[in-house]
């Protein structure tokens, strides 16, 4: 006897402006914690309309240098159901003690999502995603968690003294589109607010 299949797949024909889509990620980003999440409000295509945070929780925000961060993700096949592990690497810099603190807090986090913002002008959050079986199920015990921290003073003048920090999560989805359809600015607005 076979199995029924359990996918139902969908057409795609690829747009100019998906084909001609730039990569890279610029240098501001934006790191929560997946706990902190009060509400997660999905749209029909599975993109992230709205987000609010607990009661005196915020995001940390991050600006760095262009070119420095990116983002991934890859299927990691599973007998029962294909999972997505999902990566972002920041690069943070520091001069004052205090803004080192910020990294270190950072670095000891786990349960993590980010927010980033594309050279092609979109929004994505990494360390969400939806579960397809439990629709209630925010996944405040999944996220993005700490897998490498490295910095240094370099060796020679030009060296980088920026401290990479990476973290990945296995995930349901491969990566979310963050308010699509709300204006660039106005998703970077309350995304700044969030983070005051």
């Amino acid at each position: 006897m076979t199995y029924p299949s359990c996918v139902t797949l969908a057409n795609l024909a690829a747009s100019c402006d998906a084909i001609k889509k730039v990569g890279g990620v610029k240098s501001r980003f934006y790191i929560g914690q997946k706990p902190d999440i009060a509400s997660l409000t999905f749209g029909t295509n599975g993109e992230v309309t709205a987000m609010t945070l607990s009661a005196g929780k915020k995001l940390g925000k991050y600006d760095g240098m262009q070119f420095k961060n990116t983002a991934s993700f890859e299927t990691l096949p599973n007998e029962n159901r294909n999972m997505f592990n999902q990566t972002f690497a920041g690069v943070l810099f520091y001069k004052t003690q205090a803004e080192l603190e910020a990294i270190e807090k950072l670095l000891i986090s786990d349960r993590l999502f980010a927010i980033i913002e594309t050279e092609a002008g979109q929004m994505k959050v990494y360390g969400i995603d939806k579960n397809p079986f439990y629709a209630a199920d925010l996944g405040d015990s999944r996220g993005l968690n700490i897998s490498a921290g490295a910095g240094g003073e370099g060796t020679v003048l030009a060296d980088s003294t920026g401290i990479t920090v990476t973290m990945i999560g296995e995930m349901y989805n491969p990566v979310k589109l963050y308010k699509p359809a709300t204006a660039l600015a106005t998703v970077i607005a309350e995304l700044d607010a969030l983070s005051a």
